[in-house]
């Protein structure tokens, strides 16, 4: 069974992704930044969707975690803040990655399959084979200009 981590207080969106995803897939809800730490270091999740509210918390700790494993967690950032201006900073992700809450329920969807198809990936070559280039930690780095 696939793990989705989904570090978000709101139950809308738990709601949400519950609804878009296949049933093969557990949902780990967290609300808070130090639960979503610990989930991190002691039961890594296949996949990781982050709010990334409040905007003052280092995000980047948590991606780096997913990023700098020996399976890379795959994962999605997003913002109930639709406006670029109003964002104080770059994001912690890659502009692909990010999502805001006002994304259409068709768009949620795609992002999700991907992210799921990423992560199915993951999990078919672990301890076998070579680990694709695509989406790997080589290409999960962190760019520090805004998205």
């Amino acid at each position: 069974m696939t793990r989705l981590l989904l570090v978000d207080g709101s139950d809308l969106m738990g709601w949400l992704v519950a609804h878009l995803i296949p049933r093969d897939v557990e949902i780990v809800r967290v609300a808070s930044f130090a639960e979503a730490d610990r989930c991190l270091r002691e039961q890594p999740p296949d996949a990781a969707i982050f709010n990334l509210m409040p905007r003052h918390l280092n995000w980047r700790t948590l991606l780096d975690r997913c990023v700098h494993r020996q399976c890379v967690v795959p994962y999605l950032c997003c913002s109930a803040i639709d406006n670029d201006e109003e964002r104080d900073g770059p994001l912690p992700c890659r502009p692909e990655d990010f999502f805001t809450k006002s994304i259409s329920q068709n768009d949620l969807r795609k992002l999700l399959e991907r992210l799921l198809s990423e992560s199915r990936g993951r999990q078919g070559g672990r301890f076998s084979g070579q680990r694709g280039r695509i989406g790997g930690p080589e290409d999960r780095k962190l760019d520090p200009t805004p998205a």
